[in-house]
């Protein structure tokens, strides 16, 4: 639904009007309740990958460690897969490694390259940037392909996504049925400014169940969180595969 009427929910469970909690405060406090409610939701879904985007990157030429390097996408939340085209023409699927479990080291190209191919090539997660680790690289347009769980809280008008709401007519993201809990988390936000205890207990048992918030134990975790975390949208069984074997680097 649009957030007008998310708008009209929280004036209402806040007994508050467009004057003592305006549009905009309201769009800010349900920003950060689409945020909280999207990391229920992701941390819950196997068979959908919520939000999930893609984006590319341009191949820089290895000539030292360094350009090996690269930031995560816009707007990154959980990183799900990466391709690479080493050679400008095929695409080779790029599996996760722990750099921690190599004994050799890693300190130059060289380094890398004579543990590394690119018909075999790794990737690895350090700070905020990805390191490949492969065989050498020559640069290539758009030769880096993501596939990742994007942080965004609805769409426009025009379908463009949003990191934040701020007009009556943006749609969240988060399925209609559970679109009440972020009048719930944003009541939650406005009662806390105001030391409302009684009524922030309220809002967790809505949201969690819980009356102190969100409980630690997962089994416990009730109210529309809990139903949004058992939200399935296929029932086909799950297949896992082992994406990929360390045994040459171990």
């Amino acid at each position: 639904m649009q957030i007008s009427l998310l708008d009209d929910q929280l004036n209402n469970i806040t007994d508050t009007d467009t004057t003592s909690y305006s549009d905009a405060l309201k769009h800010a406090d349900l920003t950060v309740a689409a945020q909280v409610l999207t990391g229920e939701i992701l941390s819950a879904m196997s068979d959908w990958d919520y939000q999930g985007d893609t984006a590319t990157a341009n191949i820089v030429a290895s000539t030292a460690i360094s350009n090996r390097y690269y930031a995560f996408p816009t707007n990154f939340l959980k990183l799900k897969r990466i391709d690479i085209m080493p050679d400008g023409s095929n695409w080779v699927r790029c599996n996760k490694v722990d750099i921690g479990e190599f004994s050799d080291t890693l300190g130059s190209e060289t380094d890398v390259t004579n543990l590394f191919s690119n018909s075999k090539p790794y990737y690895s997660i350090i700070g905020n940037k990805i390191l490949i680790l492969s065989g050498t690289l020559t640069a290539v347009t758009n030769g880096i392909r993501y596939y990742f769980e994007e942080m965004i809280v609805g769409t426009d008008t025009e379908g463009t996504d949003l990191t934040a709401f701020a007009a009556d007519t943006d749609v969240p993201n988060l399925p209609e049925p559970y679109q009440m809990g972020l009048v719930y988390y944003a009541a939650k936000l406005y009662f806390q400014k105001y030391g409302l205890t009684d009524r922030i207990r309220e809002m967790n048992m809505e949201l969690y169940g819980y009356p102190q918030g969100r409980p630690a134990d997962e089994a416990s975790i009730g109210g529309i969180v809990g139903a949004m975390r058992k939200f399935k949208i296929t029932n086909e069984p799950m297949i896992l595969k082992t994406p990929s074997n360390l045994e040459d680097y171990e």
